[in-house]
């Protein structure tokens, strides 16, 4: 893919993301910021920021606070928890702010703990919502495949990063995902018809849940990350396919 189309389809993201009626209190300044929003620091202490080379591992790591963290396995997501695209993420905050001290708004320290109480919350809400729709069902959801055609974090993904990765998902509210014709994972979802939101717990405890909100359009749809698991800053476009690819 080249840059003009890079450039090309995300452009056509944030332009969806302004119209699509659930996602009017996100405005085109957050958009081309990547999603970022801090507050300056009023101390003169840096602020430690997130380490943006972590492994997808489910491994945890033993901070100089001698706090764990815990960095999740990535499960369908196409970009590993906590890691922003941009590797001049932190540079440009610093120019946009002025200062090198500033703190994230709402910055998650995640944990094994974390991520474990994070898992029961979405299974009970899960359940909760699948109590309230019954039988009731997306079919253009269920309808068909749908394969990664783009990502945004911070900036743009490299396509070979998420080529081939799909995701299916099926009447019974269960998903499973893969990349090409290898099935990676699998797990259960609920997409709540009244709001066009979508939460999926995988099956392996070492990955994180995930929520989006979701917009429909002729072809494709776009998952927009929301703050519930901390994904406010992820984007994926999911194109139609009747196989996988």
């Amino acid at each position: 893919m080249t840059l003009d189309r890079q450039v090309s389809l995300f452009s056509h993201f944030n332009s969806y993301k302004i119209q699509f009626s659930k996602m009017k209190k996100w405005s085109l300044l957050l958009v081309l910021a990547g999603f970022i929003a801090f507050y300056s620091c009023k101390t003169k202490t840096k602020t430690e920021v997130k380490d943006t080379t972590a492994v997808s591992t489910g491994s945890e790591t033993v901070t100089p606070n001698k706090q764990a963290t815990f960095q999740p396995q990535d499960g369908f997501s196409p970009v590993p928890y906590g890691v922003s695209l941009d590797p001049n993420k932190e540079k440009k905050i610093r120019e946009m702010l002025g200062t090198d001290t500033y703190q994230k708004v709402g910055a998650v320290t995640m944990t094994k703990e974390l991520n474990n109480q994070w898992i029961e919350q979405a299974k009970s809400l899960l359940k909760s919502r699948q109590d309230q729709d019954g039988d009731k069902r997306n079919e253009v959801l269920t309808s068909t495949y749908w394969i990664v055609g783009g990502v945004f974090k911070d900036t743009m993904a490299n396509p070979q990063t998420y080529a081939g990765k799909w995701i299916k998902f099926n009447k019974d509210d269960t998903f499973e995902y893969g990349t090409r014709q290898e099935t990676k994972g699998k797990g259960t979802y609920h997409y709540l018809l009244g709001n066009d939101t979508v939460i999926m717990v995988d099956d392996n405890p070492e990955v994180k849940p995930l929520e989006f909100e979701v917009g429909f359009e002729n072809g494709y749809m776009v998952l927009f990350g929301t703050k519930s698991y901390d994904d406010r800053d992820l984007q994926i476009k999911m194109d139609r396919s009747q196989n996988k690819p």
